[in-house]
């Protein structure tokens, strides 16, 4: 029987990359797109293995709606990818209104930890199974007018260790991995940037060499496989593999 995976946001950039690496594995995945774009890319896909639904990570609705989706298709997930994720409000740090704080906080952190307790309260995790959320190096290093998603995604990060431990119990591995790629939202950021006069990282992408996002695939896909059965609240940086030992 095909092992399962559930990867949000699967419809553009990395997750679409996700999405096809797990599908030539002969996994049967489940993802989420959020716009047009998102979900034509997926149905060119064309594969029986590969199951949809649209998801706004803002709205608790849709994320009932995605639970019950999840459900419709299977009785259990080996693998939650929390891969969906907004970058909006760039600017300066003392400018930023409070509601967009707020914004970005839901659909980064609170709703990512809502996916997870509905899944764990169904039990629709299996057990030795693995959630895997992804984060940014924005978390730990302080990029220019990127506060807002960097404190988000550095929530993620502390939540991904508290998880694991008290996941070890129900034998369920908790584990993220830091992407640093030439994807569309680095290109979006640098565009952003530089309205408020910061040129350097439009610069950076003409002169400085960026991984693809498909060559950082490989982190998630080993957190998924039983290689990692041991591991657990540890963090991967996709730029430099390395791989925690079990």
């Amino acid at each position: 029987m095909s092992k399962v995976v559930v990867i949000t946001g699967g419809g553009n950039g990395f997750g679409k990359s996700l999405v096809q690496a797990f599908l030539e594995k002969n996994w049967k995945v489940i993802t989420t797109y959020h716009s047009h774009s998102g979900e034509k890319n997926l149905k060119n896909i064309r594969n029986i293995n590969l199951s949809y639904c649209y998801l706004d990570l803002a709205k608790d609705s849709s994320i009932k709606e995605f639970i019950d989706f999840i459900k419709n298709h299977v009785s259990t997930i080996n693998c939650l990818v929390n891969n969906a994720a907004t970058a909006r409000y760039i600017g300066p740090i003392l400018k930023v209104p409070i509601e967009n704080w707020n914004n970005i906080l839901k659909e980064n952190f609170i709703s990512q930890h809502s996916i997870i307790l509905k899944l764990i309260n169904e039990n629709l995790i299996s057990e030795n199974g693995s959630i895997i959320n992804i984060t940014s190096r924005a978390a730990t290093k302080p990029f220019n007018f990127l506060a807002p998603y960097g404190v988000s995604k550095a929530a993620l990060e502390t939540y991904t260790s508290y998880l694991a431990n008290e996941l070890r119990e129900k034998s369920i591995r908790v584990n993220s991995v830091g992407l640093s790629a030439d994807t569309n939202l680095y290109r979006q950021h640098a565009q952003e940037k530089a309205q408020y006069g910061y040129m350097k990282t439009l610069e950076r992408i003409g002169t400085e060499y960026m991984p693809p996002a498909g060559h950082s695939i490989y982190p998630v896909l080993f957190l998924a496989s039983e290689k990692s059965r041991y591991i657990t609240g540890q963090h991967i940086e996709a730029t430099t593999m390395e791989i925690p030992l079990a």
